[in-house]
Parts: structure tokens; sequence; C-alpha cells
């Protein structure tokens, strides 16, 4: 339905407003969906972290 990529755009035209040029998003490693989704939005993979809870993944991405 477009809500998720609706309110990211929001996000990032509000760093981009603000000043920012790089965005990261952490989300749990067991989110699959959530890899599909970033990449999608244009996101890189540029780290994964184990934790106790199970890991965590970072997606980052350059704003203009």
């Amino acid at each position: 339905q477009g809500v998720g990529t609706a309110l990211v755009g929001h996000v990032e035209s509000e760093a981009v407003r603000r000043g920012l040029s790089r965005l990261k998003v952490v989300t749990v490693q067991a989110a699959d969906w959530a890899r599909a989704f970033y990449l999608g939005l244009s996101y890189e993979l540029v780290e994964t972290r184990d934790t106790p809870e199970g890991g965590v993944v970072i997606y980052s991405k350059a704003l203009s």
C-alpha cells in the first residue's frame, strides 16, 4: 500500500531539509522483509553486527 515507502520518503526529505547527506537504518537481522524493503529504496548494506538478541543489520543511503 506504500505507507512504509511514504514514511521513509518523508524522513529522507526532512533529513535533506536539515542538511544531512546520508541516512543509516538499523534493523534486526532476522527481519528478512526489511532487507528487500531497504534495498528496494536504494539503501546499501554496510554492516552486520552480532548481538545477544540475534544480530542487527545496518543500511546506508546517500541523500541528494
